[in-house]
């Protein structure tokens, strides 16, 4: 599974190389997750444009989803995010956008690098070492009867991977895309072009207008639309879902100096021989021993 350069959402068989049709995928359990545009992240996106998201990432366990924007920020939703408009944890010390976050093997760190900030920021999570359903286990977990996503001790949900009821497609409680929407919206895309009142963004923006406009058209478009099916058996989520997760992510250690020209004097010795210092966005102290620790403002 995959996002084309043109923010198409894809399937590829490994082996052969082909391409694979979306419905015969939506029952597939993922291993990972890291596209920006597929059914489980839908609810990852800030509402400005869809450019704005550089990076995705699921928790080992399959319930927490780390993403990094163009502003800076660190964000985790719970998993799966199909709802937009869902809430989220933030955390803030780059100063350049993110461009990448990641896991670590067993959810105890959070990776992330940033921009122009040139910096490595290692945050310490407090579920790590935890296990759980990934995919479609953590999917039926989020329908389940519980007020709100919880970990056990042992780190796993209170289901064992199953779906647990039939869904009627009438209901108003069962989540389907809406693909005859998106046909729609392709259909009308390619309807001549009318006479209607336009905005002129040349006028307003100056050279930024193709940019704008540009935007506009694949907001309008949103190519990966067609190819997201819901698991057969998903409920939409109960309205807890869509709250910030009940996790908390802290800054263990920031990798990276900046002393170029733009930045002289960037580096104080403290009165008790630490090094005191600048980097991305975060004032650090490093206190120098047996074992080297610092601290954050």
């Amino acid at each position: 599974m995959l996002n084309s350069q043109g923010y198409e959402l894809l399937f590829i068989d490994v082996e052969s190389g082909s391409q694979v049709n979306a419905s015969s995928m939506k029952e597939t359990e993922w291993k990972t997750t890291s596209v920006l545009f597929g059914w489980d992240v839908q609810g990852i996106w800030p509402g400005v444009d869809y450019t704005d998201v550089n990076a995705v990432d699921r928790s080992k366990n399959g319930k927490i989803l780390a993403t990094g924007d163009d502003f800076g920020q660190v964000k985790l939703f719970q998993y799966p995010c199909v709802n937009e408009g869902s809430e989220y944890q933030e955390h803030y010390g780059h100063s350049s956008h993110v461009t990448k976050v990641k896991f670590s093997h067993n959810d105890e760190y959070l990776f992330s690098t940033g921009g122009n900030d040139l910096t490595v920021f290692v945050w310490k999570t407090d579920w790590g070492t935890s296990s759980g359903p990934s995919g479609a286990g953590a999917r039926a977990g989020a329908a389940a009867d519980d007020d709100e996503i919880q970990m056990d001790s042992q780190g796993e949900y209170g289901s064992e991977g199953e779906y647990d009821q039939e869904v009627d497609p009438d209901d108003d409680d069962f989540y389907e895309p809406d693909i005859a929407g998106a046909k729609q919206e392709r259909a009308d895309k390619k309807q001549p072009a009318k006479a209607a009142p336009t905005q002129d963004y040349d006028s307003e923006f100056g050279d930024m207008g193709d940019e704008y406009a540009a935007a506009d058209e694949f907001m309008a478009v949103k190519p990966w639309i067609g190819a997201i099916k819901a698991p057969t058996h998903f409920t939409k989520p109960e309205p807890n879902q869509e709250m910030k997760p009940d996790v908390s992510a802290e800054l263990e250690w920031v990798h990276g100096y900046r002393g170029s020209c733009n930045a002289r004097n960037n580096l104080q010795v403290t009165s008790d021989g630490g090094l005191a210092y600048f980097a991305a966005g975060v004032g650090v102290v490093l206190e120098q021993g047996t074992e080297n620790t610092q601290k954050f403002f």
